[in-house]
């Protein structure tokens, strides 16, 4: 049903308006008001993000394995949200005197809090239907909340300054707003999706399974050229 879609993709929405500010507002904000030097945010970030490459696929096995009565995915979207709501609050709102340090560990923190979320929702999107189409449906209404939340985040500078506020001028005061809403936000649509949209069983599977796919798998990864392409513009768009 609609409703069920519409459950299922809220949480694009606060997990997409967290990009904007992590990769565009954070980095100027510790530079200009926290008075960190452009390198040493550049390094902090690149060593945290190298940390997530490291978490994405313990996370991901970890939650292919593990299965509860409540599900599979469900579990983590619950246990990271309230570790990226902290996280959120102590990056965007750091207490007097925060410097390198306390930047590298809550974006450490942060991201290995998104990656307990981000990956095991998208994993349920893809097992909700078994059907092409269906699995289509799923995935436009995730992908245009999301959008929305990139638009969000990105007008907020806009909109605290119509509003009256210093706006663009003053980033703490963004990354405040900023970090209220994903705070109220990003609970409330885990929630909603986890309360109204089911889990499909799928079967389990034992470890040398899981090896044989995992091979299998990378070996047709690396016979598509096209998808080699894509992700090698990906990574470049990553690095810009």
């Amino acid at each position: 049903s609609r409703l069920k879609l519409l459950a299922y993709g809220f949480p694009g929405l606060p997990l997409a308006a967290l990009g904007v500010p992590l990769f565009i507002f954070l980095p100027a904000f510790y530079a200009q008001e926290q008075g960190l030097s452009l390198a040493a945010v550049g390094l902090v970030l690149l060593v945290a993000r190298l940390w997530d490459a490291v978490s994405d696929p313990v996370i991901g096995l970890l939650s292919d394995r593990i299965t509860t009565r409540f599900g599979r995915r469900k579990p983590w979207l619950l246990a990271g949200t309230p570790l990226t709501c902290l996280s959120v609050y102590m990056l965007f709102v750091p207490p007097e005197g925060a410097g390198v340090l306390h930047l590298f560990a809550w974006s450490a923190a942060l991201y290995l809090g998104w990656t307990m979320v981000q990956l095991p929702y998208t994993a349920w999107g893809a097992e909700l239907s078994s059907d092409y189409h269906e699995r289509s449906r799923i995935t436009a209404f995730r992908e245009t909340l999301v959008v929305l939340g990139t638009l969000v985040a990105s007008g907020m500078p806009a909109a605290i300054a119509a509003a009256g506020g210093a706006g663009g001028k003053d980033l703490g005061q963004v990354l405040s707003v900023l970090a209220a809403f994903l705070i109220v936000a990003l609970p409330a649509s885990v929630l909603l999706a986890t309360g109204l949209v089911a889990e499909r069983q799928t079967p389990e599977q034992s470890a040398p399974d899981i090896a044989r796919r995992w091979r299998a798998g990378a070996a047709l990864l690396l016979r598509n050229r096209p998808f080699l392409r894509l992700i090698l513009a990906y990574l470049l768009n990553g690095l810009a």
